[in-house]
This record gives C-alpha cells, sequence and structure tokens, in this order.
C-alpha cells in the first residue's frame, strides 16, 4: 500500500473529508487530494501533523507497508482524550486572539481619534478666543490713539482761539491809544489855534506849550 491509499484509508477511518483534512493542515482540498492520488507528496513538516493526526509514525505512512485493521480501530477505539491533538484548537485560539487585537487596536484608534479631534477643537477654539482678544485689544488702542488725535487736535484750536482772542485783545488796545492819542492830538491843535487867535499870547509860550505837549505823547 503506497501512501497515497494509506493516506485515504485513514482519512476515512477518521471520517474527515478532504477540505477539513486540508482545514487542519492549513492547505487545500486540492493538495489533499494529490497527495492521495500520488501526484505529489507533502513536505516533512507536514507528514509530521499528518502522523500526529492519525496516530501513527512517519515511517508507517511513509513505507509501502500496510497498516492493519487492528491499528485502525485502535486508533478509531482511542478514548477523546487520549487521541493525538490536533492543531484546530490552536489555530481558534490563534483566532481568537488576533480578532481580540484587531477590536482593542479600533478601539484605541478611535478613543485616540476622539482625544486628537478633541485637542483640534479645543486648540481652534483658543487660538479664535485668541485672536478675538487680540482684535478687541488692537481695537481698543486704536480707538484711544484716535481720541487722543482728537484731543490734540481740540487742544490746538483751542490753543489758536485763544492766540486769536489775544491778538484781538491787543488790537482793540493799540486802537484805543490810538483814538486817545488822536483825541489828545487833536485837542492840542484846536488849543494852538485859539492860542494863536489870541492877541496876549506871545511865540515863546506857543512854544513852550508845544514842547508841553510833545512830551506828553
Amino acid at each position: 500500500m503506497n501512501f497515497g491509499e494509506k493516506l485515504t484509508n485513514l482519512r476515512k477511518h477518521k471520517g474527515l473529508s478532504q477540505e477539513e483534512l486540508g482545514f487542519e493542515l492549513n492547505v487545500t482540498r486540492q493538495t489533499v487530494s494529490k497527495w492521495e492520488l500520488g501526484q505529489t507528496t507533502p513536505e516533512m513538516d507536514k507528514l509530521v501533523e499528518l502522523s500526529k493526526i492519525f496516530g501513527v509514525t512517519v515511517d508507517e505512512l511513509t513505507n509501502d507497508g500496510e497498516i492493519t485493521n487492528n491499528e485502525v480501530e485502535k486508533i478509531e477505539d482511542m478514548p477523546i482524550n487520549d487521541k493525538p491533538q490536533n492543531n484546530s484548537t490552536l489555530k481558534v485560539i490563534l483566532i481568537i486572539i488576533a480578532v481580540f487585537i484587531i477590536g482593542a487596536i479600533a478601539v484605541y484608534g478611535f478613543i485616540f481619534s476622539k482625544i486628537f479631534n478633541f485637542g483640534k477643537d479645543v486648540f481652534e477654539e483658543v487660538t479664535n478666543q485668541a485672536g478675538n482678544i487680540g482684535n478687541m485689544i488692537s481695537g481698543t488702542i486704536e480707538e484711544q490713539m484716535d481720541r487722543m488725535e482728537e484731543a490734540d487736535k481740540e487742544s490746538e484750536q483751542l490753543k489758536n482761539q485763544i492766540s486769536e482772542q489775544i491778538n484781538d485783545i491787543k488790537k482793540e488796545k493799540e486802537e484805543e491809544n490810538f483814538d486817545e492819542m488822536y483825541n489828545q492830538a487833536q485837542e492840542w491843535i484846536n488849543n494852538v489855534q485859539k492860542d494863536m487867535n489870541s492877541e496876549d499870547q506871545d511865540f515863546d509860550q506857543m512854544k513852550d506849550q508845544v514842547l508841553e505837549m510833545m512830551n506828553n505823547f
């Protein structure tokens, strides 16, 4: 009995399909079929797994000798706890662990994304508030500067007004002095005319009067 026939006999007595055996060995059904037809031969690691699954040695699988029915029945009648353990349980455990890890990564990624987005929103809000405060301060400063400029203008205008009033007062004062001087000169002229018309007035007296009026000016 060759290897392919032994594999077919052991698989059928084990109650496994080619697909089920391929799943336990992590190969396709077509690969198991090629082994049984003698088209290909499994690698050593697969032979070791087959020997564990069927409870026989690698030599018994590969040698051309037959496996007796008693040995097959011994394998079938073996208690479940005594039968060779396959790697299906390990695969299930690994799948569960992989699913758990993927789920944990997804959860942590979701949480991190939420935290990142929250932090981003907070940063943008703080930045906007800081910008608004800066604009308010800048606007207040500009407003105060405008007020100071207006106050300077008003002060300059008031200064000009006061200066104009002072000049007006000076002009009025000068005009009053001029009018007073004019009136005094007119009065002196009248007096001179009167004196010149007077018969008793002599030239020296008139001279003295003129000099006196000139000194008064």
